[in-house]
């Protein structure tokens, strides 16, 4: 749980239970649990092992704070942190203010803001998006078996298979269901 203080107030705030890892479909599109049980039972039989889901849904208000954590550590480290999926039409982050916040920060607002670094994990290379799938309950993050390569590869088709699209560059555990895509979708982007 965040505790936004006036020293932290350029993050935004959340409130609940942080849903990473989580398997809570409790707000997805019904199709979806299936759709992954049916891509576990096809990966399984094509060798592969029980499917590793590292998250479904998470709240629109999660995903803000999320984004701005990461937006906040970007700024902090002179990086571009307008960048990302779903970010048309999105609000950033003033950089020029949280610069200036950041400059007058107490060694506990400090300790807090790396923790939220570190919880996280936002010095990876993929930003998560301004506007997630998650939110709108049609994806979920799954631990591939590899990240790049045949292994990968043949991953993504598995899925494909069963309706779940791997369409976002880089972002290698994340697959939405298909049904909810833009037709002509690529859903074997690496």
């Amino acid at each position: 749980m965040t505790q936004t203080t006036s020293g932290l107030s350029f993050l935004k705030p959340w409130s609940g239970t942080d849903p990473y890892p989580s398997g809570d479909y409790s707000n997805t599109k019904p199709e979806l649990r299936t759709a992954v049980q049916a891509f576990n039972t096809a990966w399984q039989n094509q060798g592969g092992s029980a499917l590793q889901v590292r998250q479904v849904f998470r709240s629109a208000e999660y995903q803000t704070h999320l984004r701005s954590v990461w937006e906040t550590y970007r700024i902090s480290n002179n990086q571009d942190h307008t960048i990302g999926y779903g970010c048309t039409g999105y609000t950033h982050l003033d950089a020029n203010n949280v610069k200036n916040q950041l400059q007058g920060l107490s060694a506990s607002d400090r300790t807090t803001l790396q923790q939220e670094y570190t919880k996280h994990e936002v010095s990876g290379p993929i930003p998560p998006a301004c506007k997630s799938d998650h939110s709108d309950g049609i994806a979920v993050d799954i631990s591939p078996p590899a990240t790049s390569g045949a292994t990968y590869t043949k991953f993504m088709q598995v899925g494909e298979g069963v309706g779940l699209c791997h369409y976002i560059a880089g972002d290698s555990p994340h697959f939405a269901l298909k049904a909810y895509l833009p037709a002509g979708t690529n859903c074997l982007t690496p």
